[in-house]
Order: structure tokens, then C-alpha cells, then sequence
């Protein structure tokens, strides 16, 4: 009902269990907690206070809990422009040629290898992309206006007319595409004018993921950015730091042989072209890339120019156990356990990589 109403929910601290009160009369009677109060808003408003959140009071005289809203006003930290592979671009003139020219040129006297492949690619993605910017809110209101100009010029043709409303449709198809990718909305089916609803979504999920603030380990509430660094890096070490144990060779003593020596033959052999193949086209192809900003459809689309490569690469691991640390660079996001999560451990890592 909230998302009907193009609602969205301010992210909130405290006990927001906001009304209790009594059922019932005698020993039969037992005491009912609800969350009945709650702060709203529309995107419009949460895109001029992104930074805005509630705070559930002790409940004072009343059987409801004070709600406050803060209009933080903190300045979102500056982060450069990270690089994204962007599926509006699959199609367009010049794109293939472009990926082509970073994976297959090399510089004079030098080795390409895959990380430096990748990163040539992104290069030479980035400088085509210069001239070929993908339709945009601006582009949408100009085509707009010329297709309202050339209705209302007498001297126009119809087919200045259907040429104009068709790059309009792939502009109103591409902000669709763009808001849905943003959005990591999996279920809902493309096909419909959905952009407001995408990018409700998209608010939705950033209010929704947004940290507040978290308590330390001596139950502290800390809400600067530093600080809240500091929580988490301190947490996961403290979690990851291994205790040295010894004389565990009697537990694995125990553990019976499960492979076989058949089995173990066809694990060691070398990968094929097609199982290397069917492995990566099993991957979402807009599921959230890693540092490099590849997405798996960056592979899968370009997969004929890439494919001896990435096999070569599999079967290098596969028999000598070696990779480029650089592959194992990943990009760690938290995912709440809870809806408002207030302490690490209501939040789980993962890492996202390709």
C-alpha cells in the first residue's frame, strides 16, 4: 500500500515498537506491541533530503513512542566515477569495435595480460562512449520539443514526424533500461513506461540500506563516517583473527574418503571451451560487477573476442593453482539481517566480484 501510494520510508533508529497497550481484563489480560506510527514521504521529497531519518523516543506519558524526523543536512562524500558496464550500450555503432581494440592491440614491446586486457577494454569503452552518450532526461525533454515543433511546422513531412517520435520511444526505452538496471529489480517485467517506477525503487533500496549509524563493541552510538568505518573494520578483524589452533589432525582423521580416484581424475583434468562457457552464461548478466566494473554481460557479450583467453586463464588455475590477486579484488557490501539494522552482527558481507 505504501509503494502504491509512490511512498518511501525514512530509515529509523530506536525502539520502534511506537504504541503498546493492554487486551483484555484480570490475569487474562496481556500487553500488545505494534509499530503503528511511521514516517513517509514521496522520492521528490527524498531527493532533496537524502540525508533524513527518524528517531523513536521513550514512550513518556503516553502510549505512543515521539517520533522525530532530522533533516540531516551532511554532504554526501565525494567518490569518483566508477566505471560501469552499461547494458544500454549493447547494439549501438562502434561498441564491439571498441572492445575488439582493447582486448587484441597491445603496446609495443609489452605482454598483454587479463587484468590488462580488461583495463584497456575499459578505456577504450570510455573514450567511445564520450561521443556516444546514452539518452537522458535532457535528451528526452529536446526530442519532446522537436517532436512539438515539427507537428506544428506545416512544411514538415510525415516522416520527419515518425522519425522524430521513434527516437523518441528509444529514448523513453533507454531511461526505462537505465532505472531498471539501477534499481536491481529482477521479477518485474520490462516492456512498459515503468521509469517512476524504477526509480522509486532505486530510493527505496538506498533508504532502505542506508547506515544510520552503529554501535561499537562497548555499546556506543557512533554516526560519523569515520567512525562507522572504524566500527565495522574493527569488528571484522577482531572476527577474522585466527586463534592458531593446534593438534586438530585427530578430528580429520575421522573424516572418510568421499572421492574417488575416478573422480578425482575427471576434477584434475582441463576445462573445456564449453564448460567454461556454459559456466559464465549461467550468471546474471546485471547482477552487481566488482571493482573493474565489468558486469557478466560485459563477457557474455563480447564472449567470441574473449573466450580464448578467459579458458586459458581457468585451466592456468586449474593446474598450477595460481591467480592474479588482482582477480580476487572485490568490492564488499553489507546486507541487513534486519530491517534497521544497528550493530554488525546484523549485517552480513558479501563480496561482490565477477
Amino acid at each position: 500500500m505504501i509503494r502504491n501510494s509512490g511512498l518511501l520510508e525514512f530509515p529509523a533508529r530506536g525502539n520502534k515498537m511506537s504504541w503498546q497497550g493492554r487486551r483484555g481484563r484480570g490475569k487474562g489480560a496481556v500487553m500488545v506491541r505494534c509499530r503503528l506510527d511511521r514516517a513517509l514521504a514521496n522520492v521528490e521529497w527524498h531527493t532533496l533530503f537524502p540525508y533524513s531519518y527518524t528517531e523513536y523516543l521513550r514512550m513518556v506519558g503516553s502510549d505512543h513512542r515521539p517520533v522525530v524526523a532530522f533533516l540531516d543536512e551532511k554532504p554526501p562524500r565525494k567518490r569518483k566515477g566508477q566505471f560501469r558496464f552499461d547494458k544500454r550500450w549493447i547494439g549501438q555503432e562502434g561498441l564491439m569495435e571498441s572492445i575488439v581494440s582493447g582486448w587484441t592491440e597491445t603496446r609495443a614491446g609489452q605482454t598483454e595480460d587479463f587484468i590488462s586486457k580488461i583495463g584497456n577494454c575499459r578505456h577504450e569503452i570510455s573514450s567511445w562512449r564520450k561521443d556516444n552518450q546514452p539518452y537522458g532526461k535532457e535528451k528526452i525533454q529536446n526530442l519532446q520539443q522537436a517532436l512539438e515543433d515539427v507537428q506544428m511546422d506545416n512544411s514538415r513531412s510525415q516522416e520527419d514526424i515518425i522519425e522524430i517520435s521513434r527516437k523518441l520511444q528509444e529514448a523513453y526505452k533507454d531511461e526505462e533500461e537505465y532505472w531498471h538496471q539501477k534499481s536491481r529489480n529482477m521479477w518485474y517485467s520490462s516492456g512498459d513506461l515503468n521509469t517512476k517506477f524504477y526509480h522509486a525503487l532505486t530510493k527505496q533500496r538506498r533508504i532502505r540500506n542506508k547506515i544510520v549509524g552503529l554501535h561499537d563493541e562497548m555499546g556506543n552510538w557512533v554516526t560519523d563516517e569515520n567512525g562507522v568505518e572504524k566500527v565495522a573494520v574493527d569488528y571484522f578483524e577482531d572476527l577474522f583473527t585466527s586463534t592458531t589452533p593446534t593438534e586438530f589432525d585427530s578430528f580429520l582423521e575421522e573424516i572418510g574418503t568421499s572421492i574417488s580416484p575416478q573422480m578425482n581424475q575427471m576434477l584434475l583434468r582441463v576445462a573445456t571451451e564449453e564448460e567454461v562457457r556454459q559456466a559464465l552464461f549461467m550468471m546474471h548478466p546485471e547482477k552487481a560487477p566488482g571493482p573493474d566494473g565489468m558486469t557478466a554481460l560485459f563477457y557474455q557479450h563480447s564472449w567470441h573476442v574473449i573466450k580464448t583467453d578467459v579458458v586459458e586463464l581457468v585451466n592456468n588455475f586449474l593446474v598450477t593453482g595460481n591467480l592474479d590477486p588482482r582477480l580476487n579484488l572485490t568490492n564488499i557490501c553489507m546486507i541487513p539481517k534486519v530491517e534497521r539494522p544497528t550493530k554488525m552482527i546484523e549485517l552480513r558481507p558479501i563480496s561482490l566480484c565477477n
